[in-house]
């Protein structure tokens, strides 16, 4: 799963291909929490209540939890070396 719109997803398309992979995948655009796959030029649009949707967003959310998380790691040991 990618975090973004149909940009990002095909982006990471083209660099997974590149490196010899072919992996299904699908992003999760913010905004208004339209799922693409690489199969649609047509977002997927899910009710919000919709489990599916819920995994998907808890999926993305804990990405950017770990992310940041490793990020602000990377930040304080950098700060530490000078």
């Amino acid at each position: 799963m990618i975090d973004g719109g149909p940009v990002q997803l095909q982006y990471a398309l083209e660099s997974m291909t590149n490196m010899g992979f072919n992996i299904p995948m699908v992003s999760l655009a913010e905004r208004f929490e339209e799922i693409y796959t690489i199969y649609s030029n047509e977002p997927i649009r899910l009710d919000e209540r919709d489990e599916a949707r819920k995994l998907l967003q808890r999926i993305r959310d804990e990405a950017h939890r770990f992310a940041i998380t490793y990020h602000r790691l990377l930040h304080q040991k950098n700060m530490l070396n000078k």
